[in-house]
């Protein structure tokens, strides 16, 4: 399995979204049953690289075309519990904003898997 690279370090990790999936059913006396589907937490990482060098650029770009996009999963060591994740892109497609002659910023979602 592929690793994330280390570098360039994401300037922002944006808090991540933890998603929950419940079956509720709703009886005619009104009475509700509840059962969990997933066994833990899915969760969504946002990470941002602001003023990515074009080499820094292409180093990712190079990553997630090897994951041909949202299809192959990777680990990802998430900092903040330096915690190894079994994760994948959140999107099939690559959206970039360049700055100059060499600078870009890059948003990339990824996902946790179970």
């Amino acid at each position: 399995m592929a690793q994330f690279p280390t570098s360039p370090i994401a300037q922002r990790v944006q808090p991540m979204e933890a998603q929950w999936r419940t079956i509720v059913s709703q009886f005619e006396s009104g009475y509700e049953q509840r059962r969990a589907i997933w066994s833990k937490k899915k969760r969504t990482f946002t990470l941002e690289y602001d003023l990515l060098h074009s080499q820094d650029r292409d180093l990712l770009y190079t990553f997630w075309q090897s994951c041909q996009g949202a299809y192959a999963s990777f680990s990802f060591v998430y900092s903040v519990t330096q915690s190894e994740l079994q994760c994948r892109f959140d999107e099939s497609g690559w959206s970039e904003e360049k700055y100059g002659s060499s600078l870009f910023k890059l948003i990339l979602k990824i996902k946790e898997l179970f």
